[in-house]
């Protein structure tokens, strides 16, 4: 079976390759998690209380978290949990619609998918939001279609992901005030930026 985002893990080598060793976090063998991103090989590793990132040889996959004595965790940073499309099943599900959103999500340096940031409505927001990132250059926007009532989603790719519906007001403020300090105050106010 293979191992891909959503899996259930536990660390099966009490000497596994830590890439967070630079945070003085010793990661036990028999800590078990959830794979939150695959990227370049390299797996990370979340179960509500820490993030680690490791090889494949490191872990293996588990059974569901039922079966696990309750491990809980959201899908991302802000621990926002998102059901997977499996526990969707014998859900109403009459709100859902599909949808085309814009995925804001990090590149590796080979240029392909690495990380979702999340989906947003309109194609502006989410431009606007991968270009005030840190690391700009790593990130691109895309199209995709996705089954969503407007605050959960589900791609279409043969994974079926959830996927974050980012709150795009929130998302308009951050930007204006990224182009409020990029182009002074007298620019912003010349151009209605408030």
């Amino acid at each position: 079976m293979t191992i891909k985002e959503g899996s259930h893990v536990e660390i099966v080598n009490g000497n596994c390759s830590n890439f967070s060793s630079i945070l003085n976090i010793k990661i036990k063998e028999g800590t078990r998690g959830i794979v939150l991103n695959i990227c370049a090989g390299i797996y990370r590793i979340g179960n509500g209380k820490l993030e680690f990132d490791v090889f494949s040889r490191d872990i293996k996959e588990i059974e569901s978290e039922e079966k696990q004595g309750g491990l809980k965790m959201g899908k991302t940073k802000t621990k926002t949990s998102i059901p997977t499309l499996k526990e969707m099943i014998r859900k109403d599900l009459s709100n859902f619609k599909i949808k085309e959103l814009y995925e804001v999500y990090n590149i590796d340096d080979d240029g392909r998918w690495c990380k979702s940031l999340g989906f947003f409505k309109s194609e502006k927001i989410a431009k606007g939001f991968a270009e005030i990132q840190i690391d700009s250059a790593y990130h691109e926007v895309q199209s995709k279609l996705v089954l969503t009532d407007g605050k959960i989603g589900f791609t279409f790719s043969s994974e079926h992901r959830p996927v974050l519906i980012v709150n795009e007001e929130e998302s308009r403020l951050k930007i204006a005030k990224a182009a409020k300090t990029k182009l002074g105050p007298e620019m912003a106010a010349a151009l209605g930026i408030s």
